[in-house]
């Protein structure tokens, strides 16, 4: 067996796409695709990044010493890294949402003095309050939203530690 058909072998009893190997290694897809195929191989720290991902020594994914994953060990560690990469995205999505939708907050709250401008100039009145308007149409249904989201991306992180303690 190939380095190569190691690789791609260790990858997919991982459960992941080429795609998420290579957001992990830091190269591109084409470049896990390239090594899966044997025409190029990868670097010695892409190496040692596998190795460590897979649980398994170097030796292992370049000589190919015993089988992948022979034993029943080997397949739960793998599934153990499966899981712990669901948690660690689950915690990056949910940061990721979470720090969108403080964005979008502040950036509504910086737009509720523009509405008492425009309703000044359209209407001839206005609330003396800026803050008065967040709690007018539309704007407390975009800052409900914008709750919502940073709220989501919350529970996501929560569930993503939840996941990575039972580690």
């Amino acid at each position: 067996m190939t380095v190569g058909e190691r690789i791609q072998q260790l990858r997919k009893a991982a459960g992941l796409s080429q795609e998420q190997l290579a957001e992990q290694l830091d190269v591109s897809r084409q470049s896990v695709s390239k090594w899966e195929l044997n025409d190029a191989a990868p670097e010695i720290s892409k190496i040692i990044a596998l190795s460590e991902l897979f649980g398994i020594s170097t030796d292992e994914l370049l000589k190919g010493a015993g089988s992948i994953p022979a034993a029943a060990g080997e397949k739960e560690s793998i599934a153990a890294i499966a899981r712990l990469n669901a948690a660690e995205k689950r915690i990056r999505t949910g940061f990721i949402t979470a720090v969108a939708g403080l964005i979008m907050l502040a950036l509504e709250l910086l737009l509720l003095p523009v509405m008492q401008v425009m309703e000044k100039s359209a209407f001839g009145y206005f609330l003396t309050n800026a803050m008065d308007y967040a709690g007018k149409m539309p704007m407390k249904a975009v800052i409900f939203i914008t709750a919502a989201a940073i709220a989501a991306g919350g529970i996501f992180m929560y569930q993503g530690h939840i996941c990575k303690k039972k580690q």
